[in-house]
């Protein structure tokens, strides 16, 4: 096959380039060299692209543990978002300790910082303290209103006599039909020291959150005499506390308790997440009161209740040793002491282990909610009857 061409004048005047053809050209050209040649010139990702995680506020008494979750992926090309400069600029100790002033009585406390006035090239934001003692209603509820204001409270905190000895704290926000949610948050400062608990906000990976916003919230302070609750109210610019909302709760892909075999569980406490059982180290006990338990965890490390940050736990059960024959069973909520319509539980023998006899509690909505919780179980073996308690916390975050 031959291909005949028409003969071409050499001498023609060339043709000029249109100089948006040559402009198109340097950038496609551009564009493939960057996708072939790696960032770093290595062969390696780039260091953008490397996961970073941002530093957060030391840590105390109280915050909850867990392993974290793995890394996303991230685009080796693309470099990640740039960190939120507010919640990069979120205080440590050494930035409020000049400004937080002593209160020998219960109170709240809020640290402020000024949104707008942040800059990136700031050291840091300009922080204001403002403190305000509780007062008791006619329905003996014990209740504190923060300041309105037009500048974000980047720190939560409460206030005790010192003669109360106080402990540790919790921060609960409350939602409609006094439902209550369990803060995830971060304490900083020297913990009890002039009786004062400071906290950040925290999201479940570790970061710390943008601040607290309007609404209601419950702080729970555990004494040597128990525990106090005491309502911490922040308005909105326009001075209203926001009612309580609707707090939707989900979680997708969860997998029903009822469907789960506990048979590689050894006798004791556990939980069913993601089609698993999951062992949980608690030591059988008598039903410890609200204090007692957040004692345990708090102060005592543990002994006694197990305590693990399970967002997916669609159960909570008891197994026991073979030859046993389980007669009763119930589980109570010990924090938060709001309502609480404790599920039918589910008695069942492991079809893997033959004589493994187990009672298991389904989550009412989906998974179980963080909090404190005791299952009680009666059981008749070759010795008579016996009944035993053991104890989780669920947390609200890695910590």
């Amino acid at each position: 096959m031959s291909v005949d061409f028409d003969p071409v004048r050499l001498d023609r005047k060339r043709r000029r380039l249109d100089p948006l053809v040559i402009g198109s050209i340097v950038v496609v050209f551009a564009l493939v060299l960057a996708i072939a040649k790696p960032w770093n010139g290595q062969g390696t990702s780039s260091p953008l692209a490397q996961t970073s995680a941002k530093p957060s506020p030391t840590a105390s008494v109280g915050s909850a543990s867990g392993t974290p979750p793995a890394n996303a992926a991230v685009d080796p090309v693309r470099p990640p978002p740039s960190p939120d400069p507010i919640a990069a600029y979120l205080p440590d100790w050494p930035a409020l300790a000049g400004l937080v002033t002593v209160h020998d009585a219960w109170g709240v406390r809020a640290i402020r910082t000024d949104r707008l006035n942040v800059a990136p090239n700031e050291p840091s934001p300009r922080y204001v303290e403002r403190w305000a003692p509780t007062e008791t209603n006619a329905a003996g509820t014990e209740f504190a209103f923060v300041e309105p204001g037009r500048r974000t409270i980047a720190v939560l905190g409460i206030t005790a006599p010192r003669a109360a000895e106080a402990q540790d704290a919790r921060i609960w926000r409350v939602h409609r039909h006094d439902r209550l949610e369990w803060v995830d948050t971060v304490q900083i400062g020297p913990g009890a020291t002039d009786a004062s608990f400071l906290f950040v906000r925290s999201g479940a990976d570790g970061p710390p959150d943008t601040g607290w916003e309007p609404g209601t919230y419950r702080i729970d302070v555990l004494t040597a005499r128990g525990i106090r609750h005491i309502e911490a109210r922040i308005p909105t610019r326009s001075g209203d506390v926001p009612p309580p909302d609707d707090w939707a709760v989900s979680e997708a892909g969860l997998v029903p308790a009822s469907a789960i075999d506990p048979f590689a569980i050894g006798s004791g406490l556990f939980a069913t997440v993601d089609g698993s059982a999951v062992s949980l180290e608690a030591t059988e006990s008598r039903v410890l009161s609200p204090g007692s338990a957040w004692h345990d965890t708090a102060v005592a490390g543990g002994k006694i209740v197990a305590t693990a940050y399970l967002p997916r736990a669609t159960g909570l059960g008891v197994t026991l040793a073979r030859g046993e024959d389980i007669t009763g069973s119930e589980i109570r909520r010990l924090a938060p002491d709001g309502s609480f319509e404790a599920p039918a539980p589910i008695p069942g023998m492991s079809d893997r282990q033959g004589g493994l006899l187990y009672v298991l509690f389904p989550a009412a909505e989906g998974a179980w909610l963080p909090g404190t919780y005791a299952i009680t179980v009666d059981w008749t073996d070759q010795t008579g009857a016996h009944e035993g308690t053991w104890h989780v916390e669920l947390r609200p975050g890695l910590g």
